[in-house]
């Protein structure tokens, strides 16, 4: 598929190659909540950005190879720091998101062993987690296999996944929240990554004190977990 463009201009700056990992609601267009809240972010600290939407798992691999400087967005906790991964986390989160495991009723996953199971993600994520979890591109064919029972489960965000549970009339998901994590981006290991990294503190920090940045929060729908079932 071809690839979504758009450039955020700021005098004084040089264009970074940004992209946005596609998520049904999320960012599927430029002008939904993510590529927006990034473009924003972008605009807030003056600086200037070519912002793209790929596919999740090559706007990551465009990371590891050098030819976009940032992706957005990607989960994050301390432990990852442990990881030997080809770009580093940026240090300011934006806020902090759900991510659930949808279950199949039948299958009576057991989170404490989860590794016993099998689970999948969506493949751009899954060098992020300590267990083997297998690989999925298709997140809306997913969540499908985990209500008919092809598969035991599922992991990715709430706030992603819940829309299309209640739209397609899912009955046989069981929800558990897996863990939360803060919402960063990882940044290129280049000479400009502590710029790049820098720059995205500013525009987060300004966008926090003024407010902004609770107003993509309420578009991403990212609230606290609330356990209710399909």
């Amino acid at each position: 598929m071809q690839a979504l463009s758009d450039t955020t201009r700021a005098p004084a700056s040089e264009p970074l190659e940004i992209s946005v990992g596609e998520m049904p609601v999320m960012a599927m267009k430029l002008d939904d909540p993510m590529p927006s809240m990034v473009r924003r972010i972008v605009e807030v600290a003056g600086a200037e950005a070519n912002i793209s939407i790929y596919p999740f798992k090559r706007s990551m691999e465009y990371i590891a190879q050098g030819i976009t400087a940032a992706h957005w967005p990607v989960i994050y906790s301390p432990e990852m720091d442990k990881l030997d991964l080809p770009y580093v986390f940026s240090t300011t989160s934006v806020s902090r998101i759900n991510f659930v495991l949808y279950s199949n009723k039948g299958a009576d996953v057991d989170i404490n062993r989860i590794e016993d199971f099998q689970i999948l993600t969506e493949r751009g994520i899954v060098d992020l987690f300590d267990f083997d979890i297998e690989p999925s591109s298709n997140l809306l064919g997913a969540i499908h296999m985990v209500d008919s029972g092809r598969i035991d489960g599922y992991i990715f965000a709430g706030n992603t996944v819940d829309p299309i549970v209640i739209e397609k009339g899912y009955t046989n998901i069981k929800r558990t929240l897996f863990a939360r994590f803060d919402i960063r981006a990882v940044i290129a290991r280049t000479d400009q990554t502590e710029q790049i990294d820098a720059m995205f503190t500013r525009g987060i920090l300004k966008m926090k004190s003024t407010g902004e940045l609770d107003e993509f929060a309420k578009l991403m729908s990212v609230k606290p977990y609330d356990d209710w079932q399909p």
